[in-house]
């Protein structure tokens, strides 16, 4: 009997906007820097939330009336609406301050609009939003507000099969829900599959949809489809939850997401918008040691891996060792050179333990560089949302990757 995947269905944002929209020219007197702010703008944070930036105005002191209007996040319980404020333009960058929040537009060389939302002071711990606006193209207010005002996909949901070979769900054929970010313009894009992470002792609920973050919004930008499966047990996927099992070898905990994941990249290779030649994993926590045991697995299905923060144990667990001989093993059968990304005050790793890991792993034969980040606020395991921060690197290792092929 032969599966494929099926599609269930996709998410769309609607934006809700004022009756009235005005958009004047900037005057000569305003900078070209300033100016090229003007315009209205589409996308949404976290490839989640839908926005619409309007830059009505722009005076020649710098300062700019705007639009603001987002759209529904029920599971944030936030709901569409819109809002006028003024902001300032300085340095390339349009600020928007409220008592809440901050948020800083910068444009950057593609066109497009790079936004940070970072919550108030006392909220430093948590982590900036991100998005990427695309200019939207308009003849006059009339067909500004209709492109703007009408849905738009942000994803789509597929179910992937699985036929297991591991553990208490060996000979099943299982189902796997997984959100997928396709790009809007046609032809074949290189892929980002990104891994989640555990449930933690009690913190995410199994029943939780992971459907990325700014990490998505970032992978996004850069022309890639982005895929985000649930492995067994979690989300809407089928199965026990393999991995939270104590009953279970810990070995077999690994060997089912690995066949989980292969199930998704068997998936992405067929898709007619999906690469197969250029399919990168990445991952955080869990995913992010799966993403590199999955490499040393299959060596020659995907050329690239980036590591958020990864392991399987956290430092001090009975199990902790498994880590080092998941990491070792993949290190011996691995081809690509991978990125692994850490940061300091991890509740679940040190960077000491990290860089443990990242040896056993190049003892083994493994190729790649680590780089340790300490400047990020609150709980360092999150690295994988603080986009801003390792942005440059991640960019510079996929345009390498990509350039070498496999």
């Amino acid at each position: 009997m032969t599966f494929s995947a099926t599609a269930l269905f996709s998410a769309h944002g609607q934006l809700v906007l004022p009756d009235a929209i005005t958009i004047e020219k900037p005057s000569n007197a305003v900078a070209a820097g300033a100016a090229a702010f003007s315009g209205a703008w589409l996308g949404a944070w976290g490839s989640e939330l839908p926005t619409a930036l309007i830059v009505e105005q722009i005076h020649s002191n710098d300062m700019a009336m705007v639009m603001y209007a987002w759209g529904d996040l029920p599971m944030d319980a936030i709901k569409a609406d819109w809002s006028r404020q003024a902001g300032s333009v300085s340095n390339g960058k349009l600020r928007l301050i409220s008592e809440y929040s901050q948020i800083d537009f910068t444009l950057e060389p593609d066109g497009a609009m790079q936004g940070r939302y970072q919550g108030a002071s006392d909220r430093k711990d948590a982590w900036p939003a991100f998005v990427v606006l695309h200019r939207v193209p308009f003849t006059n207010v009339l067909s500004l507000r209709e492109t703007v005002r009408k849905t738009f996909p942000i994803w789509q949901e597929v179910r992937i099969p699985v036929h297991s070979q591991v553990g208490p769900t060996k000979g099943k054929t299982l189902w796997l829900q997984t959100t997928v970010f396709h790009q809007s313009i046609p032809g074949k894009h290189p892929v980002v599959i990104v891994n989640h992470g555990s449930t933690g002792p009690g913190i995410v609920p199994a029943s939780f949809v992971f459907r990325g973050g700014n990490d998505v919004e970032f992978f996004r930008s850069l022309g890639y489809v982005v895929v985000a499966p649930m492995r067994k047990g979690r989300g809407q996927s089928e199965g026990p939850n393999v991995e939270e099992d104590s009953s279970i070898p810990v070995t077999n905990t690994l060997e089912s997401a690995i066949e989980d994941l292969h199930a998704v990249v068997d998936y992405v290779s067929r898709q007619s918008d999906m690469d197969p030649a250029r399919i990168v994993l990445a991952g955080a926590s869990r995913g992010g040691l799966l993403s590199v045991a999955y490499a040393g697995r299959y060596p020659t299905n995907i050329v690239g891996v980036i590591n958020f923060s990864g392991g399987w144990f956290g430092e001090g667990h009975p199990s902790q060792d498994f880590n080092f001989e998941a990491f070792r093993n993949a290190g011996r059968d691995a081809r690509i050179p991978m990125l692994w990304l850490y940061a300091d005050h991890d509740s679940v790793y040190s960077l000491k333990f990290d860089e443990r890991e990242f040896s056993a792993f190049r003892d083994a034969g493994g190729r790649g560089e680590f780089v340790e980040f300490r400047d990020i606020p609150g709980e360092g395991h999150y690295l994988s949302q603080w986009v801003d921060r390792w942005q440059d690197k991640v960019q510079e290792y996929l345009a390498q990757r990509l350039n070498a092929g496999r």
